[in-house]
Order: C-alpha cells, then structure tokens, then sequence
C-alpha cells in the first residue's frame, strides 16, 4: 500500500509559465515544497536546501509556494490534517519561520500568487466533507496586502463559483492530491490572469484581475465515468457500491497554449460477500487553449485505460468496516505530468499496480514508465522510458533535464535522479541511465509537488531596424544558444545568409520576405524561427514649392516630394527655420506654413515609410517679405435673428490700404465697421491689408445668425386633460425657432412653479407634480424660448376640469364642474361619461351646460364619472375632467299599510327599493297561512287571492332579500289593509 503523503499544486509568481511574444522570464531557477522543507534547483542543475534543519518535520498534504522577488520572500503555505499542526500556515522568509495565516483555512488544490506591487491572491476549494466548514462548497479567492512588510490573510473568501468540485481528498486520502484549479498571465496584460477550474463535468475558465472574477468560457465534457455496463448482467444486477471515487487533475501548460485533463475513476462494488468487484477508468486528455480569448479550441484523447477484477476475498470480510484494506485492485493510470519549455514535449508517468488485499501483503509493480508525447507534430506521436518500480514523481528541471524521485527501500527516504536531455536514441529505442544528484526526505516523504515555481526558457527574438541603406536584424535570443543561422528569401531566392548573430544587409525594394533565424547549442537542441517581413523599400525625402518668395503673415505651401516603394504607415515632420532657431513645424503631407517676420529661412523634412526615414534640407533658400499683420475683433460670432454684429481692426504695422467685406455684400474701409442681419445663416467677414512692399495679408471670421423669436411668437395650448387623480397631460403647438419651452402653472391662492422644457419638438407633457387632480383646478400657460434666451409671447391657458358631485339618497346623482376656458372658439359641447369600474366609459348625454343629473341609477355599489370638454372649431380638441366614484347604498322601504279601493293611490303593497340582486316577501294570515309569495318588490299584494278580496286587518309579512355586494337582509313586520 502506498504510505506517502504526496503535496499537491504549487503557485506561480512573479514569472509566468507563459510566453508572450518574444519575451523571456528571468534566469531564476525553480523551488520546490517538501516535507522536510524548501528545495531550490538554480539554473544550472545545481540544488540546495533552503530550510532543513531535520528539527521540525512539516508533513503536509496541501501547499502553495510563492517566491516574491520584489520582497526577497518566500511564503510556503502549508494544510496538514496530523497532530496538533493541523492547518498550521508558515512563512519562510530569509531562512527563518515566522506565522503566516492565523485561524483561516488553507485548503488542498490551493493556488497563491502575486497580482500586484504587495499584493497577493489565494484561491482555493470548499469541501465541507473535508473540512466541516459552513460554507457552501465552491470555488473561493481571497486577496491580501503586504503593506506591513508581513503577510496577513483575512476574511471569509469571496465565492467565485458554486458548486461540487472533484477533489475527493476523503476517498483518497493517501493518494495526491489531485489539482483541480491552475492559472497563468494573460498575454501582454498585467494584474489580469486566466483561471482554470473543473467542476463536475465542465471546465471553467474564468478571467481574474485582483478583486474582479468573472465567468469567461465553459467547456463540458461527455460523461465517460460510468462503464459498469462492460460487467456480466449477473454481476451487474446485485451488485451493491462500497467505494467510488473520481481523481481529476488540471493543469495549464507551460505556454497556456494547451490544458492537460487527467482523471481515474474507482469503483468498488460486492455484489456477494465472497466476491469483489474493482473497477479502475483512467484518461488523459489534450485541450488546446487560446490565450487571448481565454476559450478551450480542440480535444483529444491521449491515453485511455479500464480494468475490471473480480476477486475472492474472506466472507467474513465486511467493506464498510475495513474500507482500507480493499482499496484497488490491478490499478493502472497516469499521473505527476509535466510540460516541457515550449510545449515540445508532454511527460506522463503510467503505473500499473496489483495491490494485494491484504494490508500486510506488499503491492506488486507491474509497470512503470515514462510516456514522452510530442507536441509540436501535426499527429501527437508518444514513446516510452523505462523507470524502475520505486520511481515517483516528475519534474522537469530549470535545466531543461527530467527529473524524478526514488523511493528508497527501508522507508529511508527518496533520492533525486535526473535524465539527460535529449534522449539517446538507439534504433528507435530510448536508453536512460538515470543519474542520482541529492538524496531527501530523511521520513521517506515524496521530493516535490507536482508544479513548480518557476522556469526559463531558452528563447529566440529578435528586432528589425533600418540603418541608413542598410536593413539591420538584432538578435534577442537566450544566451543558451551560442551558434546562429540567417535566411533571407523572397521570390524563392536566397537574397543573403549569414553565421553572425546578427544581420546586416542592403535594403531590399519593397515587398514579402522571408526571415529565418536557425539557432543552436552544441549537444543541445535546435530552434527555428520563421519570421515574415513587409519591407516598404527604400526612400528619398523630398520638398517642393511654388515659389521661394513670400510676404509675412500670408500663408505659404510647401509640398511634399519624396519617393519611396509604399506609402503605407508614411509620416511626415517639417521644421521651419530663422537664424538656425526653430520657427514653425508641421505632420502634415502638405502643410501651409505663415510667418510673422521679413527674413531668410530653412526647411527640413523628416520622412520615413514606416520603417526607414530620409532628410530633405533647404538652407536660407526662403525669403519673406514685410507686411502688414492682421487682426480685428467681433463683438459676437452667434447671435439670434435679427441681429447686429461690430469688427474692430486690431491690425499692426504700416498699412496703405485696409477693407472690411462681408459675405453678403456689404464692404466698409473703416477701422470699425457693424452690419445687421434679419435672415438666419452663417455669413463671412474677410479683412484686407496692403502694406507698401505690395503685400497683401488677409484675415478672415465666421459668424452665425441662429433663428430668432419675437415677443409677437406664440404657440397654443391645444388641452390640459386629467390623466388619473394624480397628473394631468398638456399638448401644444410647436416653434421650431425656439430651444424650448417655459411652463407656468397656478395653482389655488396664485401659488406659482415655472419648469423649463427642452428641445423644440417637443409638443407634450405629462405634469406629475399635482397631489391631487381630483380636487385642485391648476392653469397652465407656455412662452417659446430662442437659443438666445428670448422668449415669445405667452400662449392661451389651459386647466383641467374639476368635476364634483352629490348623491341625494341613491334617488339620483348630480353633477357640477367648471367651464373649460383656453379654447379661443369656445367649448361646442360637454359629454357626461359613467362607467361601472372607472375604466370602460359609456356616453349618458351632450349638453352645453355645466351640470347633470343622472336619476337612472344602476343597480350595483359604486358607479364612476366624469365630463369630456369638446373644443368648437380650432384644433377640435377635447380635455377630460377628473373621474369621480359615487358609492350607492342598498335601501328598502317597506310601507306600513294599503288601501286597494280602486282609487289609484297606494292600490297595491310595493317595497321602495335600490341595490337589489334577489327579493322574496311571504304574507302569513293570523292563523300562520300563507297567502302570498311574491319575488316582485314593485308589485307584491293587491288584497286579493283567487279574485277574492280578504277583510281589513294586519297581516304578518317575512322579506329576504340580497344586495348586489352578496348581503344577505331580512325583515319581519305586519302590514294593514285598509278600504
């Protein structure tokens, strides 16, 4: 049985396992957690311990490392489930142990790196199976400062992602522990990282910029977990799961160009008491990742293996109580992967194990080798190299050698071994004589983590630059390779090579080229880089102009002459000058330059086609004459119609002649000149100066005349109309000439409030500032508004109708309101509206006066209404008064006593009612009979039965009746006939 504790992901920091472009991480080496402490490997091979004192063992399960090469720190983080250090955190700074996280969870598959000057990010997985904790299971980040000089990590953890991850520390508790999140730097984006994570069937990659996480692209994967199905049915059927458990490991790869997914699936069942079932699935699979984007691209299977065993075991034997001494059964799957610099080259170690189900009965290793995939191939090829059985985890070294450990026998601790790179190769065969380079872990624990810190990579670059005639091509490479190669193709022709380290060669005409760098190192491996080259050629700077001769203040052009094979990318820098001072300068291709002063002057000219520049040089070959400088002042350049504009010269110098001319026509030689404009537009005053060199200078002004509103301007106020017991709608015409619009409202007592309404199209309003429309008449009245602030004349006003109301006893409800005021032609008429909800209306009547009576009451417990205004002629508009709600109450009247003797008064028993839904009334003579029953309140008893009448007298009455709302009413009492 396996016995080690083996730790799980180290972070990175400060350099990435990411290359961007050309660039190069630094030459630092790697360092690496194990159970007795820090080792570092330098780049050269050589390895040391940096804390190993062999008096304070850590034993962990979990880690996270971070080398802070700003701080000249180390944090180890460590999560132990032993003794008392259970989630002890330690910082190893300069060799010395000092508290790191007091009282917070570090959890297994933690990742710790830096993401800013003194600041640091832990992201980690909740379990509560684990840990016990209350937190909901997910995904977690927490961010910290290192503002004291001390490292200090606190709160809760911000939840990136809810959620079951696959860790299943408990199921596996003496395996690795398996990574189930990574990260890497963006391409070229600082404090910005790609997160990975697995959650159940999917992978997550989320985008993390220090307090900022979110979602950037989700990949699920088929379900591929359940293969019982491969069984016998009769096993199958009563087959009965003690144990199952999925491993899964994620992990970016040194470049970020590729995702390895790793996963072991064990499944142990009984379906009888002599016999076991174990079931082992294990895969390896290949994603390509586009860094940029931050998106999964591609799948493929690497590797696949599955194993079902059935064994005889002791019937006495009981799964649930004796867990561990069943564990695995014929186990084969991979597991410590590493990427190679560049992503050449993936490693995997593959074991197959038969563990014997005995705990005293030692395993038995049946393979154990290295599979090497290459990449960088258009099919993924894979080899082998043999390890021995005690061979454990992989590494691959800041020194481009594999490294792995080696348990020794006795429990006495691993060594390190290293592999030379490149393989030996012989017919097709790998031979590896592995090599022992430091023996650790004095308690036999496991050498390092899977990940590391930090690498190198051996990388080329390099820049172009043009030198006079020449193209010139730096080399960046590593100092790894030290023997060079230069192509330089186009048209399939070798134009130049070269063995230098760098290139130097004519320029070429513009067009396509193919630069190939090939370097190398002796013994060592060979790089290649492709690089493709627009050229745009050879240039000539040129300048041109009309004539050498000028007058100042008077705008001279200058343009430009210069040749090259393309134009694409060209720039331009002219400099102008006086006495060999800089005067003027300009980018533009062909600018027009005016100077201030008579004189001789130089023209320069800076032109390059994007990549090489040339220089165009005119000393003292231009010659400005004396003129007079112009210059005036406007009293305004925007004013509203009608409008008055006044120039006043500010010119200098001697003067023989001076105009001022406006585009309209009118011209004046004064030094003060106005005109006066009615018509909107934009118009131009130009002035003109000539001095006695025969110079002429100019200068020139815009101005512009926006339309305009008079006090006669006005607009209409269409309605003012309720909209509900709480805003009222205005509309009105419009003034395009206008901006806007001023809005007066009254209120009761002259209560005044103005707002101002914007834009001239608008040409309605719905006024929310009413408390209550349904008992407050308000006036409202519009002025237009110019861009200039002038205002028109008012419009007509506009109010809302307040409409009031009475019921008199349910016998009928009269209506009053207030004549509607702002139409010019009057109102034609008034419509009274009822409705029996205050939302469908129906018409009762048209009328010119102001008030209604309704004395057809429906039956029912409330009715609603309310008076439409229509305008004569005009703008036919119409305006709604407020809607009022008249509740109706149930009544009866039951008379006392009748006379039915022919003389049409009160002939017949009836029951005054209102509200009524059914009506009942039983009459009862002395001796209890029952002489009617009538269901008609109008007309109940006549004092008759069968045609003949009954004698004078009281006679006992019981009505039931209900209301509209579903009241049930009954009334008992004693009516008298009288003749």
């Amino acid at each position: 049985m396996f016995k080690k504790r083996v730790k799980s992901t180290l972070a990175l920091g400060g350099c990435f396992l990411l290359l961007v472009a050309n660039t190069l991480c630094a030459q630092v080496g790697m360092d690496y957690a194990t159970d007795d402490g820090i080792l570092r490997m330098k780049p050269n091979g050589e390895l040391q311990f940096l804390w190993n004192d062999n008096k304070i063992r850590i034993s962990f399960d979990a880690s996270v490392l971070l080398r802070d090469y700003d701080n000249k720190a180390l944090y180890l983080g460590y999560y132990s489930t032993e003794g008392d250090k259970r989630r002890n955190v330690y910082n190893v700074k300069d060799s010395s142990r000092h508290p790191l996280i007091e009282n917070n969870y570090l959890y297994p598959n933690s990742i710790f790196f830096k993401v800013g000057e003194r600041e640091y990010a832990l992201v980690y997985v909740v379990r509560r199976r684990i840990d016990a904790t209350t937190r909901p299971e997910g995904l977690y980040y927490e961010v910290y400062n290192d503002s004291t000089g001390e490292l200090r990590f606190k709160g809760n953890g911000r939840l990136i992602l809810l959620g079951t991850f696959d860790i299943n520390q408990s199921s596996f508790p003496y395996r690795h522990n398996p990574k189930t999140v990574d990260m890497m730097q963006k391409p070229g984006i600082n404090r910005s990282y790609w997160l990975l994570a697995h959650n159940r069937d999917s992978i997550c990659v989320f985008s993390f910029a220090t307090d900022t996480v979110f979602l950037n692209h989700v990949w699920r994967k088929p379900n591929t977990e359940h293969f019982i199905d491969d069984l016998p049915i009769e096993q199958v059927m009563p087959v009965k799961d003690y144990y199952s458990g999925t491993r899964r490991y994620l992990l970016f790869s040194s470049t970020g160009r590729n995702i390895l997914y790793q996963q072991t699936h064990i499944g142990l069942s009984q379906p009888s008491k002599e016999r076991l079932i174990s079931q082992v699935h294990a895969s390896v699979e290949l994603f390509g990742f586009n860094p940029h984007q931050g998106r999964i691209v591609s799948a493929q299977l690497l590797d696949e293996d599955r194993f079902i065993d059935t064994i005889t075991t002791d019937p006495d034997y009981d799964p649930i109580t004796e867990p561990y001494m069943v564990s695995q059964f014929n186990m084969m799957y991979s597991y410590s992967p590493v990427f190679s610099d560049n992503d050449s080259f993936l490693f995997i170690r593959k074991k197959l194990i038969e563990e014997h189900p005995e705990y005293s009965a030692p395993d038995i290793i049946k393979y154990n080798s290295v599979l090497r995939y290459q990449l960088k191939t258009n099919a993924v090829t894979v080899d082998s190299i043999p390890l021995d059985k005690y061979a454990r985890d992989l590494l691959w070294g800041a020194d481009r050698n594999l490294y792995f450990n080696w348990e020794l026998s006795g429990g006495l601790g691993d060594r390190l071994f290293k592999i030379p790179m490149p393989y030996r190769q012989d017919a097709g065969k790998i031979k590896v004589n592995p090599t022992p380079v430091l023996d650790i872990g004095e308690y036999g624990g496991s050498a390092f983590s899977w990940d590391f810190l930090e690498q190198y990579y051996p990388a080329l670059g390099l820049d172009l630059a043009c030198g006079g005639d020449s193209l010139l091509v730096r080399n960046h490479s590593h100092p790894y390779f030290t023997e060079f190669k230069w192509q330089l193709r186009h048209g399939g022709s070798t134009l130049a090579h070269s063995s230098r380290r760098g290139l130097k060669v004519p320029m070429p005409a513009g067009g396509r080229y193919l630069l190939r760098l090939t370097a190398k190192r002796p013994g060592g491996i060979t790089a290649v880089l492709d690089t493709v080259l627009h050229l745009p050629g050879k240039v000539k700077a040129g300048i041109a102009m009309d004539t050498a001769l000028g007058c100042a203040h008077q705008e001279m052009s200058f343009r430009d002459a210069s040749r090259s094979d393309t134009s694409a990318g060209a720039t331009w820098h002219w400099r102008f000058f006086r006495n060999g001072l800089p005067v003027r300068e300009s980018r533009k291709q062909h600018p027009g330059v005016a100077f201030d002063s008579a004189g001789a002057y130089s023209v320069s000219l800076v032109y390059s086609n994007g990549f090489c520049s040339d220089t165009a040089w005119m000393a003292d070959t231009l010659f400005v004459l004396d003129a007079p400088a112009p210059g005036f002042d406007l009293s305004d350049t925007l004013a509203c119609a009608p409008a008055t504009f006044m120039a006043t010269d500010r010119s200098s110098g001697a003067i023989t002649a001076r105009e001022f001319r406006w585009s309209s026509g009118i011209a004046c030689a004064d030094t003060v000149c106005s005109e006066r404009f009615i018509f909107p537009g934009r118009y131009k005053l130009t002035q003109t100066l000539r001095g006695p060199t025969g110079c002429v200078t100019r200068d020139s002004a815009w101005v512009r005349v926006r339309p305009g509103i008079t006090v006669r301007d006005r607009v209409d106020m269409l309605y003012a109309t309720v909209v509900d017991s709480h805003r009222i709608g205005l509309a009105w015409t419009t003034d395009a000439r206008g901006m806007g619009y001023r809005l007066e409202r009254r209120g009761p007592g002259g209560d005044t409030a103005h707002a101002w309404i914007g834009g001239p199209a608008t040409d309605s309003l719905i006024d929310t500032i009413p408390t209550s429309a349904a008992h407050t008449a308000y006036s409202y009245r519009l002025w237009p508004v110019d861009s200039c602030g002038s205002p028109g004349a008012a419009s007509n006003p506009g109010g809302n109708i307040l409409l009031r109301h009475a019921n008199h006893d349910n016998g009928f409800v009269a209506l009053e309101w207030a004549a509607y005021q702002a139409w010019g032609g009057g109102v034609m008429e008034y419509v009274v509206e009822r409705s029996p909800d205050g939302r469908s209306w129906a018409d009762l009547s048209a009328l010119r006066a102001r008030g209604y009576t309704d004395p057809h009451l429906p039956i029912a417990d409330t009715v609603w209404y309310r008076v439409r205004a229509m305008e004569r002629g005009g703008h036919a508009q119409q305006s709604h008064s407020n809607a009022v709600r008249v509740p109706l109450v149930t009544t009866l009247f039951i008379p006392n006593a009748f006379s039915p003797n022919g003389d049409s008064l009160n002939d017949v028993w009836r029951v005054g009612h209102f509200g009524l839904a059914s009506f009942e009334c039983r009459i009862y003579a002395s001796n209890g009979q029952q002489l009617v029953l009538g269901r008609d309140p109008d007309h109940i008893w006549d004092g008759t039965l069968n045609q003949e009448a009954f004698p004078l007298g009281g006679y006992r009455y019981v009505i039931t009746a209900t209301d509209v709302r579903g009241k049930v009413m009954a009334y008992r009492g004693v009516v008298v006939l009288v003749r």
